[in-house]
């Protein structure tokens, strides 16, 4: 089992907060959130990520949403993505949610996909099989 946090960072600046997750330590993901961006200001980085809003200003607190054991990656993705959708609506969320979009990465091609599937049905996510 590995150990998930669904995090919130707020821009004391903007107002504008991002939620991520993370199965590693919380101070290390959010270095990596400040790296990405000045490696994006360097020109190095192509991608404009929406986390950028709110560390740009550098002036900004995290808040941890959730804490959780999980066995797989999709249980963590989906936990954020349940906190997103929950907040969406609000025009200070940086985070974009493409509705019925699957939003969970497989950790390596051999997990079966009835297992993402168990861990689904367990949401309150849609779940459409036609692959």
């Amino acid at each position: 089992m590995e150990n998930g946090i669904v995090y919130k960072s707020t821009c004391y600046v903007t107002n504008k907060f991002y939620m991520g997750s993370t199965s590693n330590k919380l101070n290390y993901r959010i270095t990596e959130h400040k790296h990405n961006y000045k490696y994006y200001l360097s020109g190095k980085g192509k991608n404009y990520l929406s986390s950028f809003e709110v560390s740009k200003e550098n002036n900004f607190t995290v808040d941890i949403l959730e804490q959780f054991n999980y066995l797989y990656k999709a249980e963590l993705m989906n936990k954020e993505r349940m906190h997103i959708l929950n907040n969406n609506c609000n025009v200070l969320c940086v985070n974009i949610v493409i509705p019925n979009n699957a939003y969970y990465r497989v950790p390596n091609k051999n997990v079966h996909l009835e297992n993402i599937f168990k861990v689904l049905r367990n949401t309150n996510i849609t779940i459409k099989r036609n692959l």
